[in-house]
């Protein structure tokens, strides 16, 4: 959160470097339907999903924190 970069890195294009799927998300017209695709395909693959550095994203973990400690979000035990 809150992290603004000066250069923007293709994730996507670094994944295939290393033999993994990658995926931009940033300009897809139909980002779900090419996140469903993703998500139903065996294997890792990298989704690179911009969010704008201001937006909060929930759930948010405090600096030097667990993610036990996370803000806004509750953790599920199975």
């Amino acid at each position: 959160v809150a992290s603004r970069f000066d250069k923007h890195p293709d994730f996507a294009a670094i994944a295939r470097g290393f033999g993994l799927r990658g995926c931009e998300l940033g300009n897809d017209e139909n980002a779900l339907e090419t996140l469903r695709g993703i998500l139903a395909e065996p294997g890792p693959c990298i989704i690179n999903v911009p969010v704008h550095f201001a937006e909060n994203v929930m759930p948010m973990v405090p600096p030097g924190a667990a993610n036990r400690d996370m803000v806004g979000g509750e953790l599920t035990h199975a």
